[in-house]
């Protein structure tokens, strides 16, 4: 859309990133599970000092990958809102003219 001041911006492009972006959250949150569920299946094979070590810097990693996670996610739906606060403005912008 674009105003008299010249700010313009494409609804379906904006749209489709935000899509994106959320997609790309969930495909992170697949590799978090992939990574658990692999780490778990080691448990069996580590025993004594090193598994501790192990494991508490695998659920450090899977924690800062878990917030990476939201973090996308919660980017992705703020561009879906803040695209749906521009095409609500320009409509009701439009309405008074």
């Amino acid at each position: 859309m674009a105003s008299s001041d010249g700010i313009t911006y494409h609804p379906g492009a904006v749209g489709d990133h935000a899509h994106g972006v959320i997609s790309n959250a969930g495909t992170l949150d697949q590799i978090h599970a992939d990574a658990h569920q692999l780490t778990q299946m080691l448990t069996e094979y580590f025993a004594g000092h090193g598994a501790t070590g192990f494991f508490e810097a695998q659920a450090q990693m899977l924690s800062g990958l878990q917030g990476l996670i939201e973090t996308i996610g919660h980017h992705g739906s703020t561009i879906g809102s803040v695209l749906d606060g521009a095409i609500s403005t320009d409509e009701t912008i439009k309405s008074l003219f």
